[in-house]
């Protein structure tokens, strides 16, 4: 795929505005999310997300506020790491469900959850989770029931905020689940960690998002149309380009140039036909030449239907950077970032869906006293395909995946343009770091770097929170996907 590329500035920059922040969230207190009725709203000082309480679920990205359900939520302000557990929305007395004491709101007591053997049970009155005693993991959500392991957990009614803890099952008695029963098994959990990193490293959406349309502005008439001043601000001059599509449809490109240095350019299609796929939808890429060069894709409900049947529709903000000589000590840099990205490509034969994706995949290769190699990768999203049966799964980084090796030997140089030689990837695995996949019937994958063995992962297939088994696999399985980010293909400009 034609990949977006941001391209960072100087390193050493970097590095100065990283301590000076570092410096800045020491000293400065900031305000915390307030509540007002249904609606989570926090203030201007950093990038925020509302996850479930358990941190599972992503329910909003960005923006200053988001209105959820009652319950418990964790809010993250991603800017300065500072986290908000049990950030409480309407409901009040839900407490006196929590305490086990009393009836909350909605008239539900601790008798309304029934236990039968390994069976935990509720009315038909909501959307109900179970999870850990402390909250800290779910192990089912929906439906009317769940068989659990012996110990003691935590219901909730998240369409009341209901709360019961405490939940005690003392039955010695475990549920008999053999491991290709649930949709994520043995049998498909190579291939679907594959899935997984590749929407990390954005290899996912392959040749399939559109790239700055040079050759079709080339090769097609075009007129200029005049930009209002009044619709500039101060510093910004514009230019804007009409073109003639083949089938009648338009496609226009707003450029527009502020005096820092930032050019961003504005695509938008409107039903034009370009060669075998017309597009509708509006793509802005914003570049710098200034102290470095980055680039990055913005696709506002993109959408390309094919002559061969395939349909895609894109929204949200893609990244990458991919460069070398950003400062003497960092030979080559690349990163795949995804924000609020939504994704979606469809065919005869082929489903898949990426919801809700906010990671940040980066690999650096540094040539201090030693070669260094450094990879991390974190994040969240929804993943949806035909390996899953078009369920939803959902994809959470844990603890972030993280590996600094340092080679006995100099990098091993490759030429990706003529007199531009970039180090190439070593043969790496990660070191620490865990990744889970759940999907909705309950059956879930831990993936923990930690295995023991610096060349293997350590699987760890479970069914309703039951561990149904654990082994390890070799990294080399995904070596393919996880070799290096999406590369940029946009350097035509």
């Amino acid at each position: 795929m034609n990949s977006l590329a941001p391209r960072a500035p100087e390193y050493k920059q970097l590095v100065g505005l990283a301590l000076v922040s570092i410096g800045l969230a020491s000293s400065l207190a900031y305000a915390d999310p307030s509540v007002n009725g249904a609606e989570i709203s926090w203030p201007d000082d950093g990038w925020y997300q509302v996850q479930t309480a358990d941190g599972e679920t992503t329910l909003c990205n960005g923006g200053s506020s988001c209105s959820v359900e009652p319950g418990s939520y964790l809010v993250i302000n991603h800017t300065t790491g500072i986290r908000y557990a049990d950030v409480q929305v309407g409901n009040a007395q839900s407490n006196e469900a929590q305490s086990g004491d009393g009836d909350s709101n909605d008239g539900q007591s601790s008798d309304s959850i029934q236990v039968s053997g390994n069976t935990i049970s509720w009315p038909d009155d909501g959307w109900y989770q179970v999870q850990t005693a402390n909250g800290g993991e779910s192990v089912c959500s929906g439906g009317n029931s769940c068989e659990v392991g012996p110990g003691s957990y935590l219901v909730i009614n998240h369409t009341t905020g209901a709360r019961f803890p405490g939940i005690e099952v003392s039955s010695s008695e475990q549920p008999v689940i053999e491991p290709s029963e649930g949709l994520i098994n043995r049998d498909n959990h190579v291939e679907l960690l594959s899935q997984a990193f590749s929407v990390y490293t954005g290899k996912v959406y392959g040749d399939t998002l559109p790239g700055i349309p040079q050759a079709f502005m080339e090769s097609h008439p075009s007129t200029e149309i005049e930009v209002p001043p009044a619709t500039l601000n101060e510093g910004e001059s514009a230019v804007l380009f009409q073109y003639a599509c083949d089938n009648g449809g338009v496609l226009q490109n707003l450029d527009t140039v502020y005096d820092f240095g930032d050019t961003t350019r504005t695509f938008t299609w409107n039903d034009c036909l370009d060669d075998t796929v017309v597009r509708s939808g509006t793509l802005s890429s914003r570049e710098n030449n200034v102290g470095g060069y980055y680039r990055d894709l913005m696709f506002s409900s993109y959408n390309g239907d094919f002559v061969s049947g395939d349909t895609i529709v894109a929204s949200g903000k893609f990244g990458s950077i991919s460069d070398s000589n950003i400062d003497p000590s960092t030979i080559r840099i690349d990163r795949w970032t995804n924000q609020g990205v939504n994704y979606s490509f469809k065919n005869e034969s082929t489903f898949l869906e990426v919801g809700n994706a906010s990671t940040d995949t980066f690999y650096r290769w540094l040539d201090r006293t030693d070669d260094v190699f450094i990879a991390e990768l974190d994040g969240s999203f929804q993943l949806s395909s035909s390996l899953t049966e078009q369920h939803t799964v959902e994809v959470l980084t844990r603890e972030k995946l993280f590996v600094n090796i340092t080679l006995d030997g100099s990098f091993d140089f490759i030429e990706v343009r003529p007199s531009v030689p970039y180090p190439d990837v070593p043969a790496w695995s990660f070191t620490s770091g865990e990744i889970q996949i759940t999907a909705d019937d309950g059956s879930s994958l831990r993936l923990n770097a930690e295995s023991g063995d610096t060349q293997t992962a350590q699987i760890t297939l479970l069914q309703g929170g039951i561990e149904l088994e654990s082994f390890q696999q070799p990294w080399s399985l995904w070596r393919d996907v996880l070799t290096s980010v999406q590369k940029d293909t946009r350097d035509s400009l």
